[in-house]
């Protein structure tokens, strides 16, 4: 028998392969006593009269196809069934899961001495995603190259998010009190290789402070990426069968395996339309660039891949912040296909930095399985999350 197989598979760091689209064909058969034998890519059959025993010699042209699904139907975060677009190819070192799909075919023989033959490779799938159409405005400047409209102009193309207060100390002596409120162009989805525009209004009493905290090097935007994984990364340790993903054993929230990681921060440049002497607020417009490499957003049952544009407190030399951590964020999602229309531009140069893995918060996690026990902790030091296995022999 000789049949090509395409399969989307979801492998966690411990090997365990779940798959989550398949497709199949049948190229050729050796035929029983009694039926037509055909040749592979031949259409002249002739009779066997007894069960075909011979070998298949000689070079043969057998076109086929395959179809993966456009969507996977898997259950849900709340146990619900739901469709799924499938995942583009992800494949980084030290993550918790990757996303790969290969195609290979398997040649199989009616002999238990003989091995089957597979030949095949991994191949790279990138999902369709466009973001909605912007604002007429927006769409209007990105034609004439000309600066965006903030939210006062566009309501409507901009998503305000609730003011911020940030309370510390300015100048290592006065206390201060800042607020800072942050739009995002809507919708909420913007495409790789473009940039996601940001606006914010700072305001603050102590003139001198809001000159400092509403400089272009203060405020802290940021675009983080986290990969979640809520499946037994043990389901299929230490064994090779194929496993569907739907029959997968899930994890409670406790035990989910997240990885979060800084992808892009946030350039800034003042808007001059103020009087910097007599008005308490500044208006500063920005934009987060991303980076045409990286993944776009992707769910797949109890496997989430997605991005927030997070604010933190500032970080200067003159100021000293009470608060530290995450202080509000919102999920964006990134495609990998422009709308039509006219394209996103940048307003400033394009500066990528390196992507960092991080942790905002201590944390142990143990996930435990028959093979042994995967345990997570707080590396103090190189402040970074890593692990290690634990083996439990009987």
């Amino acid at each position: 028998m000789m049949f090509p197989c395409v399969l989307g598979e979801l492998i966690t760091d411990s090997y365990a392969h779940y798959v989550f689209a398949e497709d199949t064909k049948v190229l050729w058969t050796a035929p029983a006593k009694g039926e037509t034998l055909v040749l592979p890519g031949e259409n002249t059959p002739c009779h066997c009269r007894s069960p075909f025993s011979g070998k298949l010699k000689g070079a043969f042209n057998v076109p086929f196809s395959l179809l993966l699904p456009e969507a996977a139907e898997l259950a849900g975060n709340a146990g619900a069934l739901m469709r799924y677009r499938l995942p583009c190819s992800y494949s980084p070192r030290f993550s918790v899961v990757t996303i790969t799909y290969r195609i290979f075919t398997v040649v199989t023989h009616n002999s238990l001495l003989k091995p089957n033959h597979t030949v095949g490779s991994q191949v790279s799938y990138t999902a369709k995603t466009k973001p909605e159409f912007p604002s007429v405005p927006r769409q209007l400047a990105y034609q004439e190259h000309s600066p965006l409209i903030g939210p006062d102009g566009d309501p409507d193309g901009w998503l305000t998010l609730p003011p911020i207060k940030i309370q510390g100390t300015a100048f290592s002596s006065r206390p201060v009190e800042v607020t800072y409120t942050l739009s995002l162009a809507k919708p909420l989805s913007y495409t790789r290789g473009s940039a996601i525009p940001l606006h914010l209004s700072v305001d603050c009493d102590d003139v001198q402070a809001l000159d400092l905290l509403s400089s272009p090097h203060a405020p802290m935007i940021r675009l983080m990426r986290t990969i979640s994984l809520g499946y037994d990364v043990g389901g299929g340790y230490l064994s090779s069968r194929k496993l569907d993903l739907a029959r997968a054993k899930s994890l409670n929230l406790i035990t989910f395996k997240d990885l979060t990681e800084r992808v892009q921060t946030g350039g800034w440049w003042p808007l001059p339309a103020y009087d910097r002497t007599s008005t308490a607020r500044r208006e500063l417009q920005g934009e987060i660039h991303l980076p045409p490499t990286i993944g776009a957003t992707a769910h797949l049952g109890r496997y989430d891949y997605y991005y927030e544009v997070a604010v933190y407190p500032p970080e200067l030399a003159g100021f000293s912040s009470s608060r530290s951590g995450r202080l509000q964020s919102v999920p964006v999602d990134i495609c990998t296909l422009y709308t039509n229309g006219p394209r996103p531009i940048a307003y400033s140069p394009p500066k990528y930095s390196d992507i960092v893995r991080v942790q905002e918060e201590p944390a142990t996690r143990y996930n435990t399985f028959s093979a042994g026990k995967l345990i997570y902790y707080w590396n103090k030091d190189l402040r970074e999350l890593t692990y290690s296995y634990l083996i439990v022999y009987p």
